[in-house]
Parts: structure tokens; C-alpha cells; sequence
């Protein structure tokens, strides 16, 4: 008896912390067996909406010819660049824009106004600008990237606590400290929210550029496919593109908290 008891526990214990890490997506399990259940008794048409175990095999199969893969990775590195350009652009800029006026009195007009454009709308113009390749698509991308990772800079900066200013400014720190040392640090953790917010922008706005270029990419595959209709591969390549977005969002969350594991909002997650 003594001896079942500690396996018990064990088991007790594995299930209830795979309920506790995995409880947020119970629901998505539910809406594919949903989703295959009617698919399997012809509730809705399988042409259009394919099970997701046929889905499954067709990913399977793509995966293996490497082609789903060369795919996701071109979309992959295209956003990923993009969001790199955004924020070597955006951070600077907006810390800038908070700290220098006329920074503020030249770029303020111009974010406020670039802020609800419709970025894909000046698709035709990177075009023209920088040709059907990775260029435009990249600089298109970081363009519709820039405005959030800007204004969550400016926000950050601008939050940071005056009395903390102040006091290292009576401790005689240079402005080049107190930027790097004082300010960046207090911002940061608010400008990394800001380059979180605009990741999935990066992957919504180059899928789409894809889809309008052609080429490689998960844009460019979904659209060839539904040239052709074949909603198996389209659907394969919606779904790919949300698994690839929600993965890297994922990675970015453990990194964030490990590169605020001195902050307190790590502290209070723990």
C-alpha cells in the first residue's frame, strides 16, 4: 500500500501541472475536434474546410518534401529582419523624440500622421522604389513596425520618474550615463512591450506582402494555392503562419523574462 502511494502522488502531480501549463488550450483542442468531427459527418463541406487529421497529412507530406519549410523560413527571417530594422530605428527615435524638442516639434506631426496609415496600401510604391524582392518586402514591414515600437519609446521614455533624473543628476552623472544607466534601463521594460505589440504586426504585414509579390513565403504559398484551389494547401499554410507567429511571440515572452529577471514584474511571476 505504502508503495502505490508515491506513484499515486507522482501522477496526481503530473497531471495537475499539465493542467495548470496547458489549461489555456483546451479550447483550441475542442474547436479541432469540432472542427473534425464535422468535417467527418459532412456538416460542413470538406472541400472548403478540410479535416484537420487531412490537414495534418498534407503538412506532414509538404514538411517532408522540405517545401513547408523553406516556406515558413523565408517568412520567418523576412519578419524577424524586419522587426530588427524596426527597433534599431524605432528606439532611438523615440527616446529622441522624448528628450530633445525640436526632435519631438519635426517627427511629432509625422507619427501621428503615418500612425493610422494603412501600410499595406503603399505596397505599390516599395515596389516601384526597391523591386518585387525581399527589399521592398522587408522595408515595408519594418515601415508598418516602426510607428509602434516609436510611440511605445516615447511613452517609456517619457514615464521614467523625474526624482530619479533629478537625483542622478545631483550625483553629477553625465547625460551620456544618465541616458544609457538611468533612463534606458527605467524605459526598458515598457519599449520591450512595444517590440512585443509590433512582432505579430511583422508577421500579419509580411504575409500579406508575400502574398501580393509571389515568390517564396508562407504568403506567397497560400496565394499560389488558392490560384489553384486547393484549400488543403491554403489552409496548411493559415495554420503554419499562426503556429510560427504564436512560437516566436512564445520565445520572446521566456526572453523577456530573462532579460528583466532584475525588474520586478519577473519577481511578482515567479
Amino acid at each position: 500500500m505504502t508503495g502505490r502511494e508515491p506513484a499515486a502522488c507522482r501522477r496526481t502531480r503530473l497531471r495537475d501541472s499539465l493542467w495548470v501549463a496547458y489549461r489555456g488550450y483546451y479550447s483550441v483542442l475542442l474547436l479541432l475536434l469540432a472542427w473534425e468531427t464535422a468535417s467527418r459527418l459532412a456538416l460542413i463541406n470538406p472541400y472548403f474546410f478540410a479535416a484537420p487529421s487531412i490537414l495534418a497529412a498534407q503538412a506532414f507530406q509538404l514538411t517532408l518534401s522540405g517545401e513547408l519549410l523553406q516556406h515558413m523560413g523565408m517568412t520567418l527571417w523576412r519578419a524577424l529582419a524586419s522587426l530588427a530594422l524596426a527597433v534599431a530605428i524605432g528606439v532611438p527615435l523615440g527616446i529622441a523624440v522624448a528628450r530633445i524638442g525640436a526632435v519631438r516639434w519635426f517627427f511629432d506631426p509625422l507619427i501621428s500622421l503615418g500612425f493610422p496609415t494603412p501600410k499595406v496600401a503603399l505596397w505599390p510604391i516599395f515596389v516601384l522604389w526597391f523591386g518585387f524582392f525581399d527589399l521592398s518586402k522587408i522595408l515595408l514591414t519594418a515601415f508598418a513596425c516602426v510607428f509602434v515600437v516609436v510611440s511605445a519609446t516615447y511613452l517609456a521614455t517619457r514615464g521614467v520618474d523625474k526624482y530619479l533624473i533629478w537625483s542622478a543628476r545631483n550625483m553629477g552623472i553625465s547625460e551620456r550615463r544618465l541616458l544609457w544607466k538611468i533612463i534606458f534601463r527605467a524605459a526598458f521594460p515598457e519599449i520591450l512591450t512595444g517590440v512585443q505589440t509590433a512582432l505579430p504586426i511583422a508577421f500579419i504585414v509580411m504575409v500579406l506582402s508575400e502574398m501580393l509579390s509571389g515568390g517564396l513565403g508562407l504568403g506567397a504559398m497560400i496565394m499560389l494555392a488558392g490560384r489553384f484551389a486547393d484549400m488543403k494547401i491554403v489552409l496548411v499554410g493559415i495554420v503554419a503562419a499562426s503556429a510560427l507567429g504564436f512560437g516566436v511571440i512564445r520565445l520572446v515572452e521566456v526572453l523577456r523574462r530573462r532579460l528583466l529577471a532584475w525588474h520586478e514584474e519577473t519577481s511578482v511571476h515567479r
